[in-house]
């Protein structure tokens, strides 16, 4: 068993991005990657994105199966 590290690893995109985008721009899984290395480290992973409800349904698909803060409100 790996030991764990921290709790929550969090990670932020970038202004405008959303695991949407990276999907349908092809990037995911290469972009996933490292946090999927990451992920037995922590309890439990977390994406802030620019997105929309739609990212929660790719996180549940993606190793780690992240928790997604979304915008889903379209605060700028």
């Amino acid at each position: 068993m790996t030991e764990k590290i921290g709790n929550t690893l969090v990670i932020c995109l970038a202004r405008g991005f959303s695991l949407r985008r990276w999907a349908q721009s092809g990037l995911i899984d290469r972009e996933w990657e490292l946090y999927a290395r990451l992920a037995p480290y922590y309890e439990r992973l977390m994406v802030v994105t620019w997105g929309d409800a739609r990212d929660r349904q790719i996180a549940a698909a993606i190793t780690g199966e992240p928790t997604v803060i979304a915008n889903e409100a379209g605060v700028p």
